[in-house]
């Protein structure tokens, strides 16, 4: 009998753990006491406002092609480089944002200039580890997972870890001032990490 009774105690606790999985990572992580680092984390510590850093959005016609030859590791990425240029600026008024994957749960960022081409590659956006990153409802784009950023404004948001850096995961809040990143504010996490 006792047999019987811990078999269903072991079946019932195989449902809850496969329902956890079905229904998505909220349900599953919750029931393991793991979270993600989202924007919400940071909302009642009064962060950064995007408007407090305005950017004029140019109308630029016909975006430049990326400039390879501005910076020297703009070679080795030239397919995302051109492949993002063409879709113009959706940061800090004239600039671009675009992405790649580096690895499992790790992004890869460079900055184009939509006016004269020209690739910057600053190290807050360089392997940025993704992996305690989530999404909340309310977030929009234009963004990557590791990025919040809007093409009225000089402010973006970073979520992760810099250069995989798990000492420095959380929420880094730079200003562009058209060549480089300059810290504003940095929100380290305290959540339990995703294993």
């Amino acid at each position: 009998m006792d047999s019987i009774l811990n078999m269903k105690k072991f079946l019932g606790l195989c449902v809850l753990a496969s329902a956890a999985i079905l229904a998505g990572p909220s349900l599953a992580q919750s029931l393991t006491g793991c979270l993600p680092i989202t924007m919400n984390d940071v909302a009642p510590l009064d962060p950064p406002a995007f408007s407090t850093f305005p950017a004029p959005v140019a109308s630029i016609a016909k975006p430049a092609a990326p400039d390879l030859a501005s910076n020297p590791e703009a070679k080795e990425f030239k397919t995302a480089l051109r492949e993002g240029a063409k879709d113009g600026p959706n940061f800090a008024g004239h600039f671009t944002i675009v992405g790649w994957g580096c690895g499992g749960a790790c992004l890869d960022f460079g900055i184009l200039d939509a006016r004269n081409g020209h690739v910057y590659f600053p190290p807050e956006l360089r392997a940025i580890s993704v992996m305690n990153v989530g999404t909340a409802s309310d977030e929009t784009a234009p963004d990557y997972d590791a990025l919040r950023f809007r093409p009225d404004s000089d402010l973006i948001a970073v979520l992760g870890a810099p250069n995989e850096d798990e000492s420095k995961e959380g929420i880094a809040y730079y200003r562009w001032d058209g060549k480089k990143l300059i810290a504003v504010k940095a929100y380290p996490s305290s959540k339990t990490k995703c294993e």
